[in-house]
């Protein structure tokens, strides 16, 4: 892989995305995929699903990307 030569943000920047998107899995959204063996990071999203040309209230794709182990990454 390619690795830019400079930091697209600083480490404490860094740090603090990885402390919110720990956060997603630990007591938000996706706390229905912690997991006590390691930890997952990652960020849920929703988007309202369109049926024939209109937007339906309480119909939603759903999707997750996200990481683990949390404090290590090996696998996204």
């Amino acid at each position: 892989p390619y690795v830019l030569p400079d930091p697209i943000c600083s480490k404490e920047t860094a740090r603090k995305a990885q402390e919110l998107l720990r956060g997603v899995v630990a007591r938000g959204t996706a706390r229905h995929i912690d997991n006590p063996h390691y930890a997952i990071a990652g960020k849920t999203g929703t988007a309202q699903k369109i049926i024939n040309g209109k937007y339906r209230v309480g119909k939603y794709y759903t999707s997750f990307i996200g990481y683990f182990p949390a404090n290590n990454p090996k696998y996204s």
